[in-house]
């Protein structure tokens, strides 16, 4: 199959992958959102199609619509120079990742030096809809961070449990 846009240099459409492989726009956001009741072969058709005229789905038309980043925040309270000597942190990682990329999510790492620059951070990115949840660390007792990511309507995992207890 092969099939031009007739717009070189352009960025291909929705619209033309439905039209080379014949189905609606709807059946193309089905076959890539792996919902709905297609086919195997019309969804192979689909994603065939896609591939030869380089589509892919626009990641940040898709939060827009969705109103979801696919991002979650880690937000590091430690000197940059313990960050890279720490094994414990590559680890953490990759661990992340490994969970996160699968489903579709990204890590926003940001590396802060005190409480008040991370607590501003939280409600920046909130704020700003940059992210959809946060990855907290280094548990604390009376620890104000799940209170004030409560409060900003960001949901929140705490992994670890603090050293006092």
């Amino acid at each position: 199959m092969s099939v031009s846009t007739g717009r070189p240099g352009r960025r291909p459409t929705i619209k033309e992958v439905a039209a080379a492989a014949g189905v609606s726009t709807a059946a193309v956001s089905q076959a890539f959102n792996h919902k709905g009741r297609l086919s195997e072969a019309t969804r192979r058709r689909i994603l065939d199609a896609a591939l030869e005229l380089g589509w892919s789905p626009n990641a940040p038309a898709a939060a827009l619509r969705n109103a979801r980043t696919r991002s979650l925040a880690l937000v590091v309270r430690r000197p940059t120079d313990v960050l890279g000597s720490d094994p414990h942190f590559s680890e953490l990682i990759t661990g992340i990742e490994g969970e996160l990329a699968p489903r579709g999510y990204g890590l926003l790492l940001h590396l802060v030096s005190g409480h008040r620059e991370e607590y501003a951070l939280y409600e920046r990115l909130a704020a700003e809809g940059r992210v959809d949840g946060a990855v907290l660390t280094d548990a604390r007792d009376a620890d104000a961070r799940p209170a004030l990511l409560a409060r900003l309507g960001l949901p929140a995992v705490l992994l670890g449990r603090s050293e006092e207890r």
